[in-house]
């Protein structure tokens, strides 16, 4: 049944709660920190009106100071620009959504819902303003109440410096919002939100406890990072007239903190990584828009408008002529980013190189006093005494001068290669095969001790052969190298979300099955004791693996790190 008649129709939308509707939209705000930069916003606004007036300079030195009282729990923005009339001051808290800015397109506000951004974290806004040709007044605006009082007219001398100004003070916080605020966090938040304001001439902000020296904002200098800077200015075309778009952005030989951000008129808007419109748009995503050295700012000017919270863009053709212009410069960004990451990946797998030597020392070390144990010397050999001789070299290892797996090519075993506890060519009498066996850690011409380094392992990029074949590995003066280009270890490789490697527990296993093969056929080759039985030999193979991958065991905390290393960059 209708409610009204044709004649009774309101003609108009009526809110029926507009207390609940303005404190719900200033919830989006999520952070106290991005509420203050609205007031600050509001002065930096009338200060570049100014220096639209004055051959783009400010008149005088602009000064804006951010206040933390923590025995009243009160937040303060004080400027020394015009400050604002009765008129002005009565439009901005009686008419939301009618900024007088929309018509100057220069400056940033455009809604008029600045003013009451507070009520997301906080019960009263004070107002006290100065306007040279006006009284100081004083206004007070309530969270829970639209209904206004009107300003108040006082005497006191607020403003010394330039006689014009406007505080405003945030009081009453809703539990728990406070607490957390520091000056530390102010400033970095004004550091990064006005990063490009901060460079003008004659513009102070500061921001301090209450009767405690003040921080000065400093803008900050891409200059002190290394790195390939990319900058462009994009002439876009829209709606008869001709926009400029600036993108600065720079990929860091060193992991930076600041990811590329969208800036309006000098204000940060938000991260381009958290543009969701425009990755959906990106060929290669947070790949290279968030990645830890990329690094800058789009300065997008007056071609789009921030949506009311001013952490995004609002939506339409010219949103969409901006994302293709600065995707133009993605796959050169995303190039020098690849080399970035094969340094990090070098880095990463000389790391779990190092790792895997030491164990595979270990193990060279425990085959070699396994195997003295069980010697029985010759007549006419060197005799181990009790308690003295010859000790393992605590380096050695089995080695040869080339093998590979699937074909292993083993080493001449002619006296010239180490055994698993270090390299020489005297005689023992084994006990397994009766064959001889190399002493551990001497030299055949003058039976002394030579130092040696073992076996290591290395990842490489190994060319297929002759015939086409990839290797798995090779084998070669002591060095297992494991082909990375190998498809079963590419297959092991996992990436992060922006294209860092990530040394995986499956990567280890394989490159331990893979060591496995070298290791034993020069520990067979050298020592002369492999199995008759191949099941036996099988057996002692599996057994290596599984005793590899526990001997890293107490290497476990520094391949956590290597497995989690690219995982901190992303969190970064």
């Amino acid at each position: 049944m209708s409610t009204f008649t044709m004649q009774e129709w309101p003609g108009r939308i009526t809110i029926s709660d507009p207390v609940t509707l303005i404190n719900e939209i200033a919830k989006r705000y999520e952070t106290l920190e991005r509420v203050i930069m609205e007031y600050i916003d509001n002065a930096l606004d009338d200060a570049d009106d100014m220096a639209k007036e004055n051959k783009e300079e400010y008149p005088y030195p602009i000064k804006i100071f951010i206040g933390i009282n923590k025995e009243t729990k009160q937040v303060i923005i004080r400027d020394n620009c015009r400050g604002m009339d009765f008129d002005t001051l009565s439009r901005i808290v009686h008419n939301i959504g009618e900024s007088k800015k929309r018509a100057c397109p220069w400056l940033n506000g455009r809604f008029g819902f600045g003013v009451h951004a507070f009520r997301g974290f906080c019960n009263e806004i004070l107002f006290r303003t100065k306007h040279k040709s006006s009284s100081h007044y004083l206004i007070k605006i309530f969270k829970d109440n639209l209904r206004v009082r009107p300003p108040i007219t006082v005497e006191e001398k607020f403003f010394s410096s330039s006689g014009t100004g406007t505080v405003v003070t945030l009081q009453k916080f809703d539990e728990d919002f406070f607490e957390g605020l520091t000056v530390e966090a102010i400033k970095e938040d004004i550091e990064t939100h006005f990063e490009t304001m901060l460079k003008k001439k004659n513009l102070t902000i500061s921001v301090g406890y209450k009767d405690e020296k003040p921080s000065i904002c400093e803008a900050f200098d891409y200059g002190t990072i290394p790195g390939k800077a990319i900058k462009a200015t994009e002439n876009i075309a829209y709606n008869d007239k001709t926009y400029n778009v600036d993108i600065f952005l720079k990929v860091a030989d060193v992991p930076t903190p600041r990811r590329p951000r969208f800036f309006a008129k000098g204000r940060r808007i938000l991260f381009v990584k958290d543009d969701k419109s425009f990755i959906s748009k990106s060929k290669h995503r947070t790949t290279v828009w968030d990645h830890s050295n990329l690094t800058g700012y789009i300065e997008v000017g007056d071609l789009v408008q921030p949506v009311i919270t001013r952490d995004g863009f609002i939506r339409g053709k010219n949103r969409t002529l901006l994302y293709e212009s600065i995707l133009k410069y993605e796959d050169e960004i995303k190039k020098v980013i690849d080399e970035i990451n094969k340094k990090y990946e070098d880095h990463n797998l000389s790391r779990l190189e190092d790792v895997i030597s030491k164990a595979l020392r270990k193990l060279a070390r425990e085959d070699a006093l396994r195997l003295r144990s069980e010697l029985v010397p010759a007549p006419g050999d060197v005799t181990l005494a009790a308690g003295g001789g010859s000790e393992p070299d605590s380096s050695g290892g089995p080695s040869g001068e080339d093998g590979r797996s699937g074909g292993v090519r083993p080493g001449s075993g002619e006296g010239t290669g180490e055994g698993p506890s270090g390299q020489g060519t005297g005689r023992f009498q084994g006990t397994g095969e009766g064959g001889p066996l190399p002493e551990p850690g001497t030299s055949e011409h003058t039976g002394t001790r030579r130092k040696t380094s073992g076996i290591i392992m290395k990842f490489l990029n190994i060319p297929p052969d002759s015939e086409g074949t990839i290797l798995r590995s090779q084998f070669n003066n002591g060095i297992i190298s494991v082909n990375m280009e190998h498809p079963d270890f590419r297959g092991r490789i996992e990436r992060t979300q922006k294209g860092i490697l990530r040394v995986t527990n499956r990567l280890i296993s394989y490159v331990a099955a893979v060591i496995s093969i070298h290791y034993k056929d020069q520990y067979y080759e050298k020592y002369h004791n492999q199995p008759d039985a191949r099941t036996e030999l099988f057996d002692e193979q599996v057994d290596f693996i599984f005793k590899l991958e526990s001997t890293l065991l107490p290497f476990l905390k520094e391949i956590k790190d290597i497995i989690l290393a690219a995982e901190d960059e992303e969190n970064e």
